[in-house]
């Protein structure tokens, strides 16, 4: 299975294609999507479409996985979900599925990493550099094949979960 995965962000998003045969997944390429800090957001989101379908259609992946938006700010959050959206746009129109959305905690549980924020984000990066033998050129970089590394996990564990029954609510008296 081929994966392309994303660390997506409003300026700068990590991108990585991760070809998994077996339990060891292989990097086929990595890279980051680059937008102008002074663009409109409209102009920076159709320039991130058409990147990131280009980046598709090169690689043809099966599937698309993106890192869970950190939401804290009101602008800035408004912006990753609308990033999210064209993610989600180009996945289905690419590979006819959802892209698979990845949480940050599953990445760190997944490789035992206990410390949160900047100091886990460098200590992801390190043991991402380590395990697939690359640079730690940028941490987007590395969030990025973070998120597909585990992408076939979160598949597995989605596929597993029993859907809760639905309660019934109860008539409201006239």
């Amino acid at each position: 299975m081929k994966i392309l995965s994303l660390d997506a962000a409003a300026i700068r998003t990590g991108w990585a294609v991760l070809v998994h045969d077996g339990d060891s997944p292989q990097i086929a390429d990595y890279g980051s999507i680059t937008m102008p800090e002074k663009m409109a957001i409209g102009a920076r989101l159709s320039l991130f479409q058409k990147t990131l379908r280009t980046l598709a259609e090169e690689y043809k992946p099966d599937l698309i996985s993106v890192e869970e938006p950190y939401i804290r700010f009101i602008k800035s959050s408004m912006t990753l979900i609308k990033i999210l959206g064209a993610v989600q746009q180009i996945a289905c129109d690419v590979t006819g599925r959802e892209a698979v959305v990845v949480a940050v905690s599953t990445i760190r549980a997944q490789l035992g990493i206990k410390t949160k924020g900047d100091p886990g984000k460098k200590e992801l990066a390190m043991k991402i550099a380590q395990r697939f033998g690359i640079e730690e050129k940028e941490l987007d970089e590395t969030d990025a094949i973070g998120v597909g590394w585990v992408t076939p996990l979160v598949i597995r564990r989605n596929a597993c979960k029993v859907p809760k029954p639905r309660k019934k609510k109860k008539p409201k008296n006239p």
